[in-house]
């Protein structure tokens, strides 16, 4: 294919050919997998990431490929556009899978996946992580992978775009290889009788705000969702008249493939001690935390606000009185940079973050 997104079209193969020419020489007599591993080594730091130095000004999606050998900068997209590019100009069949968001962090995620001489898939990120290193360590809201021919299964291509939240779901051209990379489950809800739409979309909470990610069609007053990624919390949403409305209270898939709806109990209450954890939390002195549970009204809802201390010893904690059980909450510090995850209390009051 001569294209990967909606960059510009430009003449590229005999541009790589000729700029990579000592690279792709070497690469002459090495399979696939040695491939891709050679040319990532060999290339780490050519190209720079700049996701989180930036913000994109330019009305095209994705970088050309000539801007890219100009420019040698660019978003995670770009940079996998450019590994793509340098396989395919090697005659390799290569396509670019993303998350469009993290299910359990902040932002979303692009990187390369190459196919071998038998077929077989081979993601990395070109300069960056080889076929060895690459690991998925979060929960991804979903895997997708760009194709060239419109896929009939899409949601765009059974509804009009015009009843799709804005975003990649407006798109014809991917496949879902979700559980390729991670456990996936599928699951059934049955929504509120008031509810009558025949698509039901679920959201994940990505930059302190719910994005929507995936579909699930209704068939006898049921909505089926496959291949959501375990490990994480959905929230079934309706897209009407140009906007996304929570239509039920948020589920958790459990790491097992097992689910429950998060239902806050009002009249079974307790009291949260929130601890500082090395991965999520560290308590910034004298910092006013608000903490908010998601209420069955479909919002989320002020429980009570704490003030650290002015010297953090790593023992200290916050405590919360009369909240409600089997809710899902969120703690926010003031000046929040938008990286707070909500989490979960079992009933041993560890925290679950997701």
């Amino acid at each position: 294919p001569y294209r990967i997104m909606d960059e510009p079209i430009t003449e590229w193969r005999n541009s790589y050919s000729k700029h990579f020419s000592k690279s792709f020489q070497k690469c002459q007599s090495l399979n696939v997998y040695n491939v891709c591993t050679f040319l990532s080594e060999s290339h780490k730091g050519w190209f720079s990431d700049i996701f989180n130095l930036n913000i994109k000004k330019e009305p095209q999606h994705a970088l050309s490929a000539q801007q890219i050998l100009f420019r040698q900068q660019g978003y995670c997209e770009d940079m996998s556009n450019w590994g793509v590019f340098m396989l395919r100009t090697l005659g390799i069949a290569a396509a670019v899978d993303f998350t469009p968001y993290w299910a359990t962090s902040t932002g979303g995620h692009f990187w390369q996946v190459a196919f071998d001489e038998n077929g077989k898939e081979i993601p990395f990120f070109m300069g960056d992580d080889t076929p060895s290193e690459f690991l998925m360590r979060r929960e991804p809201s979903k895997v997708l992978r760009l194709t060239y021919s419109k896929q009939k299964n899409t949601i765009a291509s059974i509804i009009d775009t015009s009843y799709i939240p804005y975003g990649f779901l407006r798109m014809r051209n991917y496949v879902d290889v979700t559980k390729k990379y991670w456990k996936t489950a599928n699951i059934s809800i049955r929504l509120p009788k008031s509810n009558n739409s025949q698509i039901c979309f679920v959201s994940v909470f990505n930059g302190v705000h719910w994005r929507t990610v995936w579909w699930g069609k209704k068939h006898k007053g049921i909505y089926r969702f496959k291949d959501l990624t375990c490990g994480v919390v959905y929230l079934p949403i309706i897209y009407q008249n140009g906007k996304e409305t929570p239509v039920d209270n948020p589920y958790i898939i459990k790491s097992d493939g097992t689910f429950k709806c998060l239902h806050a109990d009002l009249k079974k209450k307790k009291n949260i001690i929130i601890s500082q954890h090395s991965n999520y939390l560290l308590f910034r002195p004298q910092t006013k935390y608000t903490l908010y549970f998601w209420d069955t009204n479909r919002k989320w809802v002020y429980l009570g606000q704490k003030t650290s201390g002015t010297q953090i010893k790593p023992s200290d904690v916050l405590t919360f009185e009369n909240c409600p059980s089997n809710a899902l909450y969120l703690l926010l510090p003031e000046h929040s940079k938008g990286k707070e995850r909500p989490f979960t209390i079992d009933d041993k009051r560890i925290i679950n973050y997701w």
